[in-house]
C-alpha cells in the first residue's frame, strides 16, 4: 500500500492545487494502486491518521505547495528514517524562486536533499534548475484525461470569454473588469471561489451578471467548451489544471507571458504582458481567423500532458 497524503475539498472547485492533488489520486487508483489517501484540508483533515501512518514501513505520497512544506517537515524527516520511500509532489512554480531568494526555503530544501527524499517538480523551469543539485529529481507535470471527440468544426467569433478558478486580484481580474467596462460588447463569465476578493464600486454592475458561482468537479468538464477563449491573466502561475481543462474542450487560452505557461502552452494561446494596454491590444485583434487557427493547434499542445502516459512513467520509474 503506498500512503497518499493530499489537501481535499469534497464536491467544490477552489483552486488548481486541490483539483490537481484529486485528479493525481484517481489516475493512480485507475492503474489498481492500493492507496490509504490521508486528507490535510482544514477542516477535512486527518492529522492523526497522518502521524499513525508515518511509522509503517511503506512508500508515501506528499502532494504540498512549497509554503505547506514548512507545516509538515518534522512528519517527513520522521518518515525519511521509517519509510521505504517518500515522494513529494511539488506544485505551482516558485520554488527555484524561493531557493535563490529565501534563506528559510533553502534551508528547508537542503534538509530535504539531505534525507534523500524524491521531489518531484511541475514546471520543467524548476526540473531542470534542480536537477542540476540533487540526483532525487523528477519531472511531474500536472495532467489531463485526454477526451476523445476534438471536433474540427469552424468556429464563429462571439466574443465570450470565462475565467474559471479562485477569484483573485493576483489572477488578474481587475485588469478583466476593466477590459469589459471600456468594451461592453465583450463578455465574461467568471467562476469560482470568491470570499477574498475586493471588488471595485465601478465594476459592480458588470460583476453582478457575470460572476457564476462555484463549479463543482463534475461541472467543470463541461463548460469550457461554451466559450471562445479562457482567461487567465495571472500573475503568478505554475502548470494550472484550468489551462488542461480548456483545451481538453477544445477551447484556446489568453495568457499572460509567465515563464511557465509560455513553457506549458506553445500553439493555442495568446500571450500577453501584465499591463492593461498590451491585454486590450491582443484582445481587440481576435477575429474568427485567430480563434480557428488556435483551436486546430490545440492538439499539439494537450498531447504532452496526457494522463495515461503520464502515470504510466511515474509508476514505472518511482514507484
Amino acid at each position: 500500500m503506498v500512503s497518499f497524503i493530499y489537501k481535499d475539498k469534497s464536491q467544490t472547485r477552489t483552486g488548481g492545487a486541490v483539483s490537481a492533488g484529486i485528479r493525481f489520486k484517481d489516475a493512480l487508483l485507475e492503474n489498481n494502486l492500493d492507496l490509504n489517501l490521508l486528507s490535510y484540508t482544514l477542516g477535512n483533515s486527518n492529522i492523526l491518521g497522518i502521524l499513525k501512518d508515518s511509522f509503517l514501513k511503506n512508500k508515501v505520497i506528499w502532494n504540498l505547495s512549497t509554503k505547506s512544506v514548512k507545516k509538515f517537515l518534522v512528519i517527513i524527516f520522521i518518515q525519511s528514517f521509517i519509510k521505504e520511500n517518500v515522494i513529494i509532489r511539488f506544485f505551482g512554480s516558485n520554488q527555484k524562486f524561493l531557493y535563490e531568494n529565501n534563506f528559510f526555503y533553502r534551508l528547508i530544501f537542503k534538509s530535504l536533499f539531505k534525507l534523500e527524499i524524491i521531489l518531484t517538480f511541475e514546471t520543467l523551469d524548476n526540473y531542470n534548475f534542480f536537477k542540476k543539485i540533487n540526483r532525487n529529481i523528477y519531472h511531474l507535470p500536472n495532467f489531463i484525461k485526454i477526451a476523445d471527440d476534438h471536433k474540427k468544426n469552424k468556429k464563429k467569433y462571439s466574443r465570450k470569454f470565462i475565467f474559471v478558478g479562485n477569484i483573485l486580484s493576483e489572477k488578474g481580474i481587475n485588469l478583466i473588469l476593466r477590459f469589459l467596462l471600456e468594451f461592453p460588447q465583450f463578455s465574461c463569465d467568471f467562476y469560482g471561489n470568491n470570499d477574498k476578493f475586493i471588488l471595485e464600486e465601478r465594476y459592480k454592475k458588470i460583476w453582478k451578471k457575470s460572476y457564476k458561482g462555484l463549479v463543482s468537479i463534475e461541472e467543470v468538464s463541461k463548460i469550457y467548451k461554451n466559450y471562445d477563449f479562457t482567461l487567465l491573466p495571472s500573475f503568478k502561475e505554475g502548470y494550472p489544471s484550468v489551462v488542461l481543462e480548456s483545451m481538453n474542450q477544445g477551447t484556446p487560452l489568453v495568457l499572460s507571458n509567465l515563464p511557465s505557461l509560455m513553457e506549458m502552452v506553445e500553439h493555442s494561446a495568446i500571450f500577453f504582458g501584465t499591463k492593461y494596454d498590451e491585454f486590450k491590444k491582443i484582445m481587440l485583434k481576435i477575429d474568427d481567423d485567430v480563434l480557428n487557427k488556435l483551436t486546430l493547434n490545440i492538439k499539439k499542445d494537450l498531447y504532452k500532458y496526457d494522463q495515461d502516459k503520464i502515470i504510466r512513467n511515474f509508476i514505472k520509474d518511482i514507484l
